[in-house]
């Protein structure tokens, strides 16, 4: 778990190269998530980013849209964060977001064994208390107490965001060394 903690501290603190690494949200699902442009991330294996990980993100955010409208901000700013132009670094979802999806799909999170991570995740976005330019609220959001839609929903397997945040924090590395070497 620490690994995780850590490969989300740094992947934060990377900036991206430049605005340029900006590229419009092409995964249906994420159409709602409160923004329209991605940082630019290399193919994998062959595939463009977006379309790697398309069906995980139109499997999932579907599902837990059902107990939260914030799943696609979420979920889609883990795998597709938030990119604007002349702004060097991702724009996260500020942390009252991430609680409030967390709130929300409390049960379903926890029986797929994430309830913790998402928790931990939360805590570490900024807060973006009043207008803060470090982290971003949707356009619906509105600042509830814990509890909102709380419906069960079945989670087929678990997302495995090790994986993605270590892609995204060597993708941030790599970027960043090649800039300064050159």
């Amino acid at each position: 778990m620490d690994l995780v903690y850590t490969l989300l501290l740094v992947a934060a603190s990377i900036p991206l190269v430049s605005g340029e690494n900006c590229e419009p949200v092409t995964v249906k699902s994420c159409s709602s998530a409160g923004y329209r442009l991605t940082a630019r991330f290399p193919d994998v294996d062959g595939t463009p980013y977006q379309d790697f990980q398309a069906p995980l993100l139109n499997l999932y955010v579907p599902l837990l849209t059902l107990c939260s409208d914030f799943a696609s901000t979420i979920l889609c700013s883990l795998y597709l964060p938030k990119c604007e132009e002349g702004r060097d670094t991702p724009w996260p979802p500020c942390r009252k977001v991430c609680t409030q999806f967390v709130s929300e799909c409390q049960d379903s999170l926890r029986k797929a064994g994430l309830a913790g991570m998402f928790t931990v995740l939360c805590d570490l976005l900024p807060d973006g208390g009043g207008q803060s330019k470090e982290c971003f609220y949707p356009s619906n959001f509105k600042d509830t107490s814990p509890g909102g839609k709380g419906r069960f929903v079945y989670l087929p397997q678990q997302i495995n965001y090790v994986t993605i945040l270590k892609h995204y924090a060597q993708f941030q590395w790599t970027s960043t060394c090649t800039k300064l070497s050159n």
